[in-house]
């Protein structure tokens, strides 16, 4: 988790389930009475479905590492236009649960579209039709067609 509103999607996913946390943190869950299984399972499934791993220890201890050190990360940027739609398609997907799109997530989709090598000027546009296409529920390879020949990509 990344940020408050990743917070909030998982307090959420939570009560649904009626799984009460000791702690909801940025990349954490603390559980005081352990579910069983099935709702872990269901847990699991839920927030795979939001965009969201739910990781062991060891792949925890390797995030961990990561915050501690993040410019040791290299950010590879994808060869295939598709690609790096999607990964943007994503991106906006997470911003618009609250159903807002905040100015430093507007920021965060510019740094995207810099190393992606979007114009700057098309990046709220860009959001404001892939938010539009999720909206009305156009899937990514139909957004993408229509961004391509409406920005012209």
């Amino acid at each position: 988790m990344v940020c408050n509103r990743c917070i909030l999607v998982v307090r959420q996913e939570l009560e649904k389930l009626k799984i009460v946390p000791e702690h909801v943190g940025l990349g954490e869950i603390i559980l005081g009475n352990p579910p069983t299984e099935k709702l872990l399972s269901e847990l699991a499934k839920n927030l795979g479905e939001l965009g969201f791993e739910v990781l062991d220890n060891s792949k925890q201890k390797q995030i961990e590492k990561i915050r501690q050190v993040p410019q040791t990360i290299a950010f590879e940027v994808p060869d295939d236009e598709f690609e790096k739609f999607h990964q943007v398609y994503d991106l906006v997907h997470m911003m618009i649960i609250d159903k807002a799109v905040h100015p430093e997530e507007l920021r965060l989709c510019e740094l995207f579209a810099l190393k992606f090598e979007y114009p700057l000027g098309v990046v709220k546009e860009l959001v404001g039709t892939i938010k539009s296409n999720i909206e009305n529920q156009n899937g990514v390879e139909e957004t993408f067609k229509r961004i391509n020949a409406y920005l012209k990509l």
